[in-house]
């Protein structure tokens, strides 16, 4: 018996379960039901959020800012005191098609210090003395360590950002990047 059954063998021996008094068999039965209607719940409302991120998003980032600009503002002051400014934003992103040309593209243009290196091994339950060997005394033991380069998404959007500022060209392509304006209301304190 693994220990999983241990535990979720019946507390009653099988002849015994009709001697379970009924008020015990109604709470379990009440309470199966509360978490089965809160598990629907819960999916329902994160559907929902979901949705409404979604909503604020397509507002944010498009209908009001095109309006603002449409009408000429790049700043509004609302009657209430609170305040609606357009800022620019960047995102971007490699892609794991893309990966080995996007980083082969910082590399060749000066940015190889962006990318980080892991190295994973994955180890049976009895090697644990292997995980402390270094990737040359690994490979000498016929062990293949499994090697991600990558660059943080921060960091991306952050060397993005910065390159375009400076005027520089980063290939759109490559890095999956997006320009795009949206809109921060500052409420009244």
């Amino acid at each position: 018996m693994s220990d999983f059954d241990e535990l979720t063998a019946p507390a009653y021996p099988l002849e015994e379960v009709t001697d379970i008094p009924s008020t015990e068999l109604s709470n379990v039965s009440t309470f199966a039901n509360q978490q089965l209607e809160l598990e629907r719940k819960v999916a329902d409302l994160e559907k929902e959020l979901k949705e409404a991120k979604a909503e604020l998003r397509l507002v944010s980032e498009t209908l009001l800012p095109e309006a603002m600009l449409e009408a000429g503002f790049l700043e509004l002051g609302l009657a209430d005191g609170s305040f609606i400014t357009i800022t620019e934003f960047i995102n971007a992103h490699i892609s794991a098609e893309r990966a080995p040309e996007a980083l082969a593209w910082l590399a060749d243009h000066g940015h190889g210090d962006l990318i980080k290196n892991q190295v994973t091994i994955k180890f049976g339950r009895n090697e644990h003395n292997e995980a402390g060997l270094i990737i040359s005394d690994l490979r000498a033991r016929g062990l293949q360590p499994e090697i991600k380069e990558a660059v943080h998404p921060s960091t991306l959007k952050k060397f993005i950002r910065t390159e375009l500022e400076a005027g520089r060209d980063v290939p759109d392509d490559l890095f999956g990047t997006f320009r795009g304006s949206r809109t921060k209301i500052t409420r009244k304190s």
